[in-house]
């Protein structure tokens, strides 16, 4: 990974416009997102089409996949947040510098071409400030993390349609999303001891299902009321 594709990346992220994309974009395969007859005229992607005829392995088109994913992901946001952004990654470059690396890093572990997507939900909240940089790269570890159908499952907790769904929230521990509920030992009739442990929702696991769900927003402007309050 070079200096010069972290640049068009970041680049690509201050000049995205979904607008220019249709919705079924989204859903194409690692084949279609390659596709360059497809999507190179569009100016802020067509660095990858270069870029993806000179590393040739698997490997590299999978990660250019998975750059193009997120890139055509991002929800579209008002001309002064991108504004903001790019003024400050212009402003500093160890700003820059890190949200690249992080991003760019992450695209190149995730195993699964979904995520991506789930990924530039998480920015997107990012560049709208509902979320600060240290929460963004806890939430980017715990997606690469995390099973994908857990995230699918996390995604519809408490909806209409995940009323079928059983999360499973010890496996989510490990991704940082659930943490330890309840641990009660208690002596049993042979004087041995017995261990119960329960598992919910961490406040990472909470932070990224609002995101998923598109109610962070809203948890933003209800944290903010508290402070006032207090």
């Amino acid at each position: 990974m070079t200096m010069k594709i972290q640049d068009e990346f970041i680049d690509s992220i201050k000049k995205s416009n979904a607008s220019e994309l249709s919705g079924e974009i989204v859903e194409f395969s690692v084949d279609q997102l390659l596709d360059e007859g497809l999507l190179k005229d569009i100016p802020w992607v067509g660095w990858i089409f270069k870029a993806k005829n000179i590393y040739t392995t698997i490997s590299d088109q999978l990660f250019f996949a998975k750059i193009m994913s997120f890139l055509i992901s991002i929800d579209e946001t008002s001309e002064e947040e991108k504004l903001n952004f790019s003024k400050k990654v212009e402003n500093d470059l160890k700003f820059k510098n890190k949200v690249g690396s992080t991003l760019l890093l992450a695209l190149e572990k995730i195993n699964d071409i979904e995520k991506p997507q789930l990924l530039a939900k998480v920015f997107t909240s990012f560049l709208k400030n509902y979320i600060d940089f240290n929460e963004f790269h806890l939430l980017t570890d715990s997606i690469n993390t995390a099973f994908i159908d857990d995230l699918r499952k996390l995604a519809r907790l408490g909806t209409k349609e995940g009323r079928y769904d059983r999360l499973d929230y010890e496996r989510l521990y490990r991704s940082n999303l659930s943490e330890i509920q309840k641990n009660i030992s208690f002596e049993t009739q042979t004087g041995g001891s017995s261990i119960n442990i329960d598992f919910k929702l961490s406040k990472v696991g909470e932070r990224l299902k609002d995101i998923l769900q598109d109610r962070i927003k809203q948890r933003a402007e209800q944290i903010e009321r508290n402070k006032e309050l207090w």
